[in-house]
């Protein structure tokens, strides 16, 4: 049954699981649900407010009882089973990475990565995500792992993979698009639609060109249909110069109108959203060290905003339903509370006539 109930939305995600013991699945739910009550976030503070000490919260992150693996596809089914039921068709999958600053000794897979909210290299972890865009205000983190030293591609293909493309519209950026991750969502019969590098070279009509060169000969929205021979692909390529910052982007469907690609390209920004909340509301960046810590700390918080997301869109169902039914109980308030008035002034005025009246439902 439909419900806004976030608690009930976190049991419901969580039921295909098997549990060792039912204070394993408290414990985890606990903290989930703590991510959104606690406001400076950290293990013990989450501890405090839940009831739980922080070694423990610690030790159910860090322990393989319950893996990520199968907290993300207990999730994603639900996500799945939701959608079914409520006859939405989820159009876009985006594919991103982000950075969260970190400084310690004890912190797996620390780096150096560029920020672009702080527009420089900082040292963090990096995090890839995927997220299923459904429609305006409704869309679910889909997978999210941390981002490991090796082959980064790799561990991207692997993401998309567990995401399930199927005819979905996949959006990437400039720092994550690649010939291997064209080729993978191609080859899906999906379509991939991403921000291109200058310094790629291009062939039109049987001549090489970088883009950075076709860039500063454009203006305004101009797309061609040029051969990207690193992808070993015929692409459609819009340069949009109508904005501050020059942009180009792919699409893997040629037959695409250049406004159609960077309107689908828009909805990119979604992931922005996303992180945001995530690390601003509830609680991204907590600090735990291990990669197997932070990854199913990523997935609760993961799990809190698809039930976020799944109780919004009912409440706005309700909401309207809700409105209606107001209405009616207004109306059938006021006429009861008109007859009860009538009554009592029968009984102050002439208590014998009163009597009577209630005599007659006896």
């Amino acid at each position: 049954m439909p419900t806004t109930n976030i608690p009930q939305l976190l049991n419901s995600m969580c039921e295909e699981i098997s549990f060792p013991r039912s204070e394993h699945k408290t414990l985890l739910l606990d903290y989930t649900r703590g991510l959104a009550i606690s406001h400076f976030k950290s293990l013990s503070s989450i501890g405090r407010k839940m009831g739980h000490s922080q070694s423990s919260f610690s030790r159910m992150l860090s322990n393989t009882m319950v893996t990520t693996e199968e907290l993300t596809g207990s999730r994603l089914n639900f996500i799945q089973n939701f959608l079914s039921n409520n006859g939405l068709e989820p159009k876009y999958i985006i594919l991103d990475e982000t950075v969260i600053e970190r400084y310690g000794s004890k912190i797996e897979n620390l780096g150096k990565y560029y920020s672009s909210t702080a527009e420089k290299v900082i040292n963090s972890i990096s995090l890839i995500s995927s997220v299923l865009y459904v429609k305006n205000g409704l869309f679910f983190p889909l997978v999210t792992r941390e981002r490991t030293k090796g082959d980064f591609t790799g561990q991207l293909i692997s993401i998309l993979e567990y995401s399930k493309l199927e005819n979905n519209i996949v959006l990437v950026d400039g720092a994550i698009m690649c010939g291997r991750i064209f080729a993978k969502v191609v080859n899906s019969a999906s379509t991939i639609i991403g921000r291109l590098r200058t310094n790629l070279k291009v062939v039109i009509d049987g001549k090489s060109f970088l883009l950075s060169k076709l860039k500063k000969k454009t203006k305004g929205v101009t797309s061609f249909i040029a051969r990207v021979p690193s992808y070993q692909a015929k692409v459609k390529i819009v340069i949009d110069n109508s904005a501050d910052e020059t942009r180009i982007i792919l699409c893997s469907d040629t037959n695409m109108t250049e406004y159609e690609i960077l309107n689908h390209y828009s909805k990119r920004e979604t992931v922005e959203e996303y992180f945001k909340q995530a690390k601003g509301l509830l609680g991204l960046k907590t600090q735990v060290y291990s990669q197997r810590s932070t990854e199913k700390h990523t997935e609760l918080v993961a799990l809190y905003f698809t039930a976020m997301m799944i109780a919004r869109y009912y409440l706005n169902v309700k909401d309207r339903i809700g409105f209606r039914e107001f209405i009616e109980r207004q109306i059938e308030q006021y006429h009861l509370e008109k007859a009860l008035f009538s009554l009592f002034a029968l009984f102050v005025r002439d208590p014998e006539s009163f009597f009577c009246f209630l005599s007659g439902f006896i």
